[in-house]
């Protein structure tokens, strides 16, 4: 994931800041800024982690589209 990928993707899931992924993923909102701005290379788990929550949003939608 590059960090383009990641400022992407914090946005689709609805994250309108970094702060608010920052306490979601347990680190601090600078970390979650020198990953977007590529100072510092991304955990292996946070693409899998990221990939999760989408996974999750999507079958709330299903499920929520159903009801």
């Amino acid at each position: 994931m590059t960090p383009a990928e990641l400022k992407q993707t914090r946005l689709r899931l609805g994250f309108r800041s970094r702060r608010a992924l920052a306490e979601v993923l347990g680190v601090s909102p600078q970390t979650v800024e020198s990953w977007e701005t590529g100072r510092r290379q991304m955990p292996g788990w946070l693409e899998r982690y990221l990939k999760l929550l989408e996974e999750r949003r999507e079958i709330k939608k299903i499920l929520e589209d159903d009801l």
